[in-house]
Protein backbone atom coordinates (compact mmCIF):
# COMPACT_ATOMS: atom_id res chain seq x y z
CA UNK A 1 0.00 0.00 0.00
CA UNK A 2 1.41 3.73 -1.06
CA UNK A 3 1.45 5.80 1.65
CA UNK A 4 -1.12 8.18 2.29
CA UNK A 5 0.20 11.98 2.04
CA UNK A 6 0.03 13.80 5.55
CA UNK A 7 -0.22 17.62 5.34
CA UNK A 8 -1.28 20.00 8.86
CA UNK A 9 -1.50 23.18 10.29
CA UNK A 10 -1.72 24.97 13.87
CA UNK A 11 -2.46 28.27 15.00
CA UNK A 12 -2.71 29.99 17.96
CA UNK A 13 -5.80 31.98 17.05
CA UNK A 14 -6.74 34.61 19.34
CA UNK A 15 -4.74 33.13 22.32
CA UNK A 16 -1.10 33.90 23.16
CA UNK A 17 -0.19 29.94 23.94
CA UNK A 18 -0.83 27.72 21.46
CA UNK A 19 -2.29 24.23 23.42
CA UNK A 20 -2.72 21.97 20.43
CA UNK A 21 -0.10 19.66 19.55
CA UNK A 22 -0.35 17.87 16.32
CA UNK A 23 1.88 14.97 15.29
CA UNK A 24 2.32 12.25 12.65
CA UNK A 25 4.55 9.58 11.71
CA UNK A 26 4.88 6.70 8.87
CA UNK A 27 6.83 3.55 9.55
CA UNK A 28 6.77 0.07 8.66
CA UNK A 29 4.08 0.67 6.40
CA UNK A 30 1.82 1.61 8.94
CA UNK A 31 0.61 5.93 9.72
CA UNK A 32 -0.21 7.71 13.12
CA UNK A 33 -1.48 10.69 13.15
CA UNK A 34 -2.84 12.77 15.76
CA UNK A 35 -4.10 16.53 17.12
CA UNK A 36 -4.26 16.77 20.85
CA UNK A 37 -5.91 19.88 22.77
CA UNK A 38 -4.55 21.01 25.78
CA UNK A 39 -6.55 22.45 28.75
CA UNK A 40 -4.96 24.68 31.70
CA UNK A 41 -3.77 27.72 30.05
CA UNK A 42 -0.15 29.70 30.40
CA UNK A 43 2.30 26.73 30.69
CA UNK A 44 -0.33 24.11 31.93
CA UNK A 45 -2.61 23.09 28.79
CA UNK A 46 0.75 22.69 26.08
CA UNK A 47 2.33 20.77 28.49
CA UNK A 48 -0.72 18.59 28.93
CA UNK A 49 -1.11 18.01 25.22
CA UNK A 50 2.59 17.33 24.37
CA UNK A 51 2.62 15.04 26.99
CA UNK A 52 0.23 13.03 26.26
CA UNK A 53 0.94 13.25 21.97
CA UNK A 54 3.90 11.45 23.12
CA UNK A 55 3.15 8.97 25.22
CA UNK A 56 0.25 7.67 22.53
CA UNK A 57 3.15 8.34 19.53
CA UNK A 58 5.51 5.98 21.35
CA UNK A 59 2.99 3.45 22.13
CA UNK A 60 1.90 2.85 19.18
CA UNK A 61 4.71 3.44 17.30
CA UNK A 62 6.10 0.59 19.49
CA UNK A 63 3.16 -1.95 18.72
CA UNK A 64 3.64 -4.94 16.23
CA UNK A 65 0.58 -4.14 15.59
CA UNK A 66 -3.04 -2.25 15.83
CA UNK A 67 -6.44 -3.66 17.90
CA UNK A 68 -9.04 -2.37 20.49
CA UNK A 69 -6.22 -3.34 23.23
CA UNK A 70 -3.20 -1.33 21.80
CA UNK A 71 -5.22 1.70 21.54
CA UNK A 72 -6.65 1.02 25.06
CA UNK A 73 -2.91 0.58 26.51
CA UNK A 74 -2.26 3.85 24.34
CA UNK A 75 -4.56 5.62 26.39
CA UNK A 76 -3.87 4.37 29.67
CA UNK A 77 -0.30 5.60 29.24
CA UNK A 78 -1.45 9.07 27.59
CA UNK A 79 -3.24 9.58 30.80
CA UNK A 80 -0.88 8.86 33.27
CA UNK A 81 1.73 11.27 31.66
CA UNK A 82 -1.17 13.69 32.15
CA UNK A 83 -0.56 12.58 35.20
CA UNK A 84 2.59 13.18 36.10
CA UNK A 85 2.48 16.58 34.51
CA UNK A 86 -0.38 17.69 37.10
CA UNK A 87 2.02 16.48 39.50
CA UNK A 88 5.72 18.00 38.23
CA UNK A 89 3.69 21.35 37.57
CA UNK A 90 1.11 21.36 40.50
CA UNK A 91 -1.78 22.33 38.31
CA UNK A 92 -4.52 20.65 37.01
CA UNK A 93 -4.33 20.70 32.87
CA UNK A 94 -5.42 18.12 30.65
CA UNK A 95 -5.87 17.28 27.08
CA UNK A 96 -8.14 16.07 24.28
CA UNK A 97 -7.05 13.17 21.84
CA UNK A 98 -7.90 12.56 18.29
CA UNK A 99 -5.28 9.41 17.42
CA UNK A 100 -5.62 7.61 14.04
CA UNK A 101 -3.27 4.52 12.79
CA UNK A 102 -3.37 3.00 9.01
CA UNK A 103 -2.48 -0.40 8.65
CA UNK A 104 -3.44 -2.90 5.97
CA UNK A 105 -6.55 -1.28 4.56
CA UNK A 106 -7.57 -0.18 8.11
CA UNK A 107 -8.37 2.49 9.71
CA UNK A 108 -8.22 2.65 13.10
CA UNK A 109 -9.26 5.56 15.27
CA UNK A 110 -9.58 6.40 18.77
CA UNK A 111 -10.62 9.98 20.60
CA UNK A 112 -11.43 11.50 23.91
CA UNK A 113 -12.54 15.03 24.31
CA UNK A 114 -14.00 17.27 21.63
CA UNK A 115 -11.09 16.84 19.21
CA UNK A 116 -12.65 15.36 16.31
CA UNK A 117 -12.32 13.10 13.11
CA UNK A 118 -13.96 12.97 10.05
CA UNK A 119 -13.95 10.39 7.59
CA UNK A 120 -14.10 10.83 3.72
CA UNK A 121 -14.81 8.04 1.08
CA UNK A 122 -15.46 9.58 -2.37
CA UNK A 123 -17.86 12.45 -1.59
CA UNK A 124 -19.23 10.87 1.15
CA UNK A 125 -18.23 12.65 4.83
CA UNK A 126 -18.71 10.52 8.07
CA UNK A 127 -18.35 12.08 11.57
CA UNK A 128 -16.16 9.25 13.28
CA UNK A 129 -16.64 10.88 16.94
CA UNK A 130 -19.08 12.29 19.23
CA UNK A 131 -18.28 15.38 21.22
CA UNK A 132 -17.59 14.29 24.87
CA UNK A 133 -19.04 18.07 25.73
CA UNK A 134 -21.91 19.12 27.68
CA UNK A 135 -23.09 21.08 24.09
CA UNK A 136 -23.00 17.27 22.86
CA UNK A 137 -25.47 16.52 25.41
CA UNK A 138 -27.50 19.24 24.88
CA UNK A 139 -27.77 18.64 21.26
CA UNK A 140 -28.11 15.02 22.15
CA UNK A 141 -31.38 15.75 24.53
CA UNK A 142 -32.51 18.48 21.74
CA UNK A 143 -32.26 21.16 24.14
CA UNK A 144 -30.04 22.80 21.30
CA UNK A 145 -29.18 22.30 17.50
CA UNK A 146 -25.62 21.43 16.31
CA UNK A 147 -25.28 24.65 14.89
CA UNK A 148 -25.59 26.67 17.82
CA UNK A 149 -22.33 24.28 19.38
CA UNK A 150 -19.55 26.31 18.72
CA UNK A 151 -20.90 30.09 20.85
CA UNK A 152 -22.87 28.48 23.11
CA UNK A 153 -22.14 29.01 26.77
CA UNK A 154 -21.29 25.59 27.77
CA UNK A 155 -18.75 24.97 24.46
CA UNK A 156 -15.11 24.81 26.61
CA UNK A 157 -16.88 22.06 29.32
CA UNK A 158 -16.18 18.77 28.53
CA UNK A 159 -17.67 15.81 30.23
CA UNK A 160 -14.56 13.33 29.22
CA UNK A 161 -10.30 13.83 28.69
CA UNK A 162 -7.19 13.11 29.73
CA UNK A 163 -5.63 13.80 33.00
CA UNK A 164 -8.45 12.28 35.12
CA UNK A 165 -7.60 9.66 37.92
CA UNK A 166 -10.21 7.53 36.51
CA UNK A 167 -9.06 5.40 33.73
CA UNK A 168 -10.27 6.99 30.33
CA UNK A 169 -13.33 6.09 28.57
CA UNK A 170 -12.19 6.37 24.97
CA UNK A 171 -14.25 5.39 21.51
CA UNK A 172 -12.20 3.10 19.59
CA UNK A 173 -13.34 2.31 16.32
CA UNK A 174 -12.08 0.90 12.85
CA UNK A 175 -13.32 1.39 9.15
CA UNK A 176 -11.83 0.78 5.65
CA UNK A 177 -9.13 2.32 4.04
CA UNK A 178 -8.54 2.53 0.35
CA UNK A 179 -7.60 4.55 -2.08
CA UNK A 180 -10.03 7.45 -2.48
CA UNK A 181 -10.20 7.81 1.59
CA UNK A 182 -8.99 10.48 3.71
CA UNK A 183 -9.25 11.31 6.95
CA UNK A 184 -9.12 14.48 8.67
CA UNK A 185 -8.10 15.20 12.41
CA UNK A 186 -8.89 19.03 13.95
CA UNK A 187 -9.95 20.33 17.41
CA UNK A 188 -12.88 22.58 18.07
CA UNK A 189 -11.09 25.68 17.37
CA UNK A 190 -11.12 24.83 13.67
CA UNK A 191 -14.14 22.40 13.17
CA UNK A 192 -16.38 25.63 14.80
CA UNK A 193 -15.23 27.53 11.65
CA UNK A 194 -17.00 24.75 9.20
CA UNK A 195 -20.06 23.71 8.20
CA UNK A 196 -19.69 19.70 7.21
CA UNK A 197 -20.68 20.62 3.54
CA UNK A 198 -17.84 23.02 3.61
CA UNK A 199 -15.59 20.47 4.84
CA UNK A 200 -16.66 17.85 2.33
CA UNK A 201 -16.51 20.22 -0.61
CA UNK A 202 -13.01 21.44 0.41
CA UNK A 203 -11.28 18.15 1.59
CA UNK A 204 -12.71 15.61 -1.63
CA UNK A 205 -12.28 18.44 -4.18
CA UNK A 206 -8.28 18.72 -4.59
CA UNK A 207 -5.41 16.85 -3.53
CA UNK A 208 -4.20 16.85 0.49
CA UNK A 209 -2.12 19.65 -0.03
CA UNK A 210 -4.02 22.00 -1.44
CA UNK A 211 -7.05 21.21 0.62
CA UNK A 212 -5.52 22.17 3.40
CA UNK A 213 -4.02 24.89 2.15
CA UNK A 214 -7.73 26.29 1.53
CA UNK A 215 -8.73 25.22 4.76
CA UNK A 216 -5.98 26.84 6.52
CA UNK A 217 -7.10 30.08 4.34
CA UNK A 218 -10.18 30.06 5.47
CA UNK A 219 -9.35 29.83 8.87
CA UNK A 220 -7.34 32.72 9.25
CA UNK A 221 -10.25 34.77 7.70
CA UNK A 222 -12.47 33.79 10.20
CA UNK A 223 -10.64 34.27 13.11
CA UNK A 224 -11.30 36.60 15.95
CA UNK A 225 -9.67 38.07 19.15
CA UNK A 226 -11.22 35.17 21.16
CA UNK A 227 -10.88 32.48 19.02
CA UNK A 228 -9.34 29.30 20.22
CA UNK A 229 -6.30 27.49 18.50
CA UNK A 230 -6.76 26.00 15.65
CA UNK A 231 -5.39 22.86 14.37
CA UNK A 232 -6.06 20.54 11.84
CA UNK A 233 -4.19 17.00 10.49
CA UNK A 234 -5.39 15.87 6.77
CA UNK A 235 -4.49 12.34 5.45
CA UNK A 236 -5.17 10.68 1.79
Amino acid sequence: MIPPVIASFSLPGGRVINEDTVLSTQTNKRTFALVADGLGGYGGGDAASHAAASAIMDSLTQSSRLSRDILAQAFNRANAAVLACQAEHQGKMMSTMAVIGIEHHRLWIAHLGDTRIYCFQGRQLRSCTHDDSVTQLLVDRGEISRDEMPHHETRNLLTKCLGRMEQPDEKIDHYFWGKHSRVLICSDGFWENFTDEELTHIVTGSPIETALEQLKELTLQRLCEDSDNCSALLIG
